[in-house]
């Protein structure tokens, strides 16, 4: 049995009890998307095109393998500390790097420039300016602790580059994660009980399911994005 001291009194927790206390359950799955591959989005460059080029790839909706990058899955209903792991948001190659970031409330947010060319990041919340950033210089670094204060989603845009733009969903809790490249999720230490799984996408909406999480196992949940409609969808109805 443990003794722990809290001020001048002492309390015992047995080995039982710690383990019930720290093992929570965890949640795992795959994002697909409904129907073939998009075509990616050509952006048009209209400054600095000696640098930036002519265009550039949108990277609101990149589709692997049938599988969807990007996509911001979270518990909703969970209680849990949030942590407060540093993040950065990077000018690179005239786009935002990544275009979509997660982060916990009061985190510390790098922004950087990893362009030879000036970059103004512009942060808003609900039309709100939290930020907005000027870096002129190749190598540029900027650490803010008060832009990420509130849960919410933070809309990004650089000023000098108007086709810039990027979101941040900020959370209250740890029970959260973003979509890698084979388009998979994993939220670890979730307290065991039912809850709302909810997803998010920048252009293909949102999905919820109902999730359970059991000690010490892992609940696979898929979810199954709408294909986006194209403008021979559109030409048909």
């Amino acid at each position: 049995m443990r003794l722990y001291r809290s001020g001048v009194l002492m309390f015992a927790l047995s080995p039982l009890a710690t383990t019930v206390l720290a093992q929570g359950g965890a949640i795992e799955g795959t994002i697909r998307y409904d129907g073939a591959a998009p075509e990616v989005k050509t952006i048009a460059v209209t400054k600095n095109q000696e640098y930036c080029g002519q265009t550039l790839s949108s990277k609101q909706l990149m589709v692997n393998d049938g599988k969807v990058q990007y996509a911001v899955v979270h518990v909703e209903g969970a209680e849990g500390k949030a942590t407060t792991e540093p993040v950065t948001l990077l000018n690179d190659k005239c786009s935002f790097d990544p275009p979509v970031l997660v982060a916990s409330a009061k985190s510390i947010v790098e922004i950087g420039n990893q362009d030879p060319i000036l970059h103004n990041t512009h942060l808003r919340m609900r039309r709100r300016t939290l930020a907005n950033l000027a870096l002129p210089h190749q190598g540029d670094k900027i650490e803010n602790s008060r832009i990420l204060r509130r849960a919410g989603i933070v809309d990004v845009e650089c000023d000098t580059h108007g086709w810039m733009t990027a979101k941040i969903l900020v959370f209250d809790h740890p029970f959260y994660d973003i979509t890698d490249e084979a388009g998979t999720f994993h939220i670890a230490n979730v307290p065991p009980g039912t809850y709302t799984l909810k997803l998010w996408h920048e252009l293909l909406g949102e999905l919820e399911q109902s999730v359970t999480v059991t000690s010490g196992a892992t609940t696979s949940v898929d979810f199954l994005l709408p294909a986006m409609e194209t403008d021979n969808d559109k030409g048909n109805q």
